[in-house]
């Protein structure tokens, strides 16, 4: 009994101690009432699971390196900061688009949201504010000029440009499906998920409380073989 009180009052101590991380990782600051439903440390990967051959089994990377207020185009602003990278399954290659650099800043207040020049048109828009603003979104695409309208449904926007694209998002504002559909024919079709490069798919927190998690297990199996 003795053995199990202080086991307990282990973990607990080290829970506590662990708990500013904890917080620091997930727990932010929101400009007005914009969000993101990402944390620091987070990696997120989405995989082409069908679509053209040439394209199919590719991924995209992305890492959440910074979550934080400043001001952007004049904007006081809600930032993330990410590394950003793209496998091509062809030449079996992982090549960086972002370094630990700007990604997204928005302030749903102002109904202002940019997204990083680095982008260049290419309709990777992963990660959006929450509360969820597909309008919002819709018109910044069409004022950069790339795109010529949208429609909105639900948690679902379809963006015209030089192709179709359909958008679904989860409520945290993550990507969860794009289909990108050229003259009616489907060219690509990325889902959330897939397993990518040195994944992490709950931030700081998961690994924290997985290694408590194991070391409480270890102790009641050894207590069992005694």
């Amino acid at each position: 009994m003795k053995k199990l009180m202080k086991i307990t009052l282990f973990l607990f101590c080290t829970t506590l101690f662990l708990f500013p991380f904890i917080f620091s990782a997930t727990c932010t600051t929101t400009q007005g009432d914009t969000t993101f439903g990402v944390d620091e440390g987070e990696t997120l990967v989405w995989t082409a699971t069908s679509g053209s051959p040439e394209f199919v089994g590719n991924k995209y990377n992305i890492t959440i390196e910074d979550i934080y207020n400043g001001t952007y185009m004049t904007v006081d602003s809600y930032l993330i900061d990410v590394t950003m990278s793209e496998y091509n399954k062809t030449a079996d290659k992982w090549s960086i688009w972002i370094n630990d650099d700007f990604f997204v800043a928005a302030n749903e207040t102002q109904n202002f949201i940019e997204y990083t020049g680095t982008l260049s048109g290419a309709p990777l828009w992963f990660i959006i504010p929450t509360p969820i603003n597909l309008t919002m979104l819709g018109e910044y695409l069409v004022s950069t000029g790339s795109y010529t309208d949208y429609t909105v449904s639900g948690n679902r926007i379809e963006i015209m440009g030089f192709g179709t694209y359909k958008l679904t998002y989860n409520s945290d504002g993550i990507l969860t499906k794009h289909v990108t559909e050229f003259v009616g024919v489907v060219i690509l079709v990325m889902v959330l998920g897939g397993g990518g490069k040195d994944a992490i798919p709950y931030g700081y927190s998961f690994l924290i409380f997985t290694v408590i998690g194991t070391m409480a297990l270890i102790y009641l199996e050894k207590r069992k073989t005694k």
